[in-house]
């Protein structure tokens, strides 16, 4: 195995692999770097996310007590109607017996 000036009889050269090593440590510092980045942005993200959740279970609870909210009022209305027929058709059936 020859790689030009680097290697002679099949041994390679200390300085070459000293070379390699420190491009591979340096190539290692900035993969470690970028771990440490992504790592932080994802902390972030979960914050964010929890964030985000909390808002949706509010924004659950406020729909939920808005539609209760609206069903009582309209149980209340269709009770209400109900009642006023029943007392329309009671004042024309009186009405009616009286002619």
């Amino acid at each position: 195995m020859c790689y030009g000036d680097e290697m002679s009889d099949d041994r390679v050269s200390l300085e070459f692999l000293g070379e390699q090593m420190l491009r591979m440590q340096a190539d290692l510092r900035g993969v470690r770097s970028e771990q440490v980045k992504l790592e932080s942005e994802q902390t972030s993200m979960r914050a964010d996310f929890r964030r985000l959740e909390g808002k949706v279970d509010g924004l659950d609870a406020k729909v939920d007590r808005h539609h209760s909210a609206n069903q009582a009022e309209f149980k209340q209305m269709r009770e209400t109607m109900a009642l006023n027929l029943e007392v329309m058709l009671a004042a024309f059936n009186s009405r009616r017996e009286g002619s």
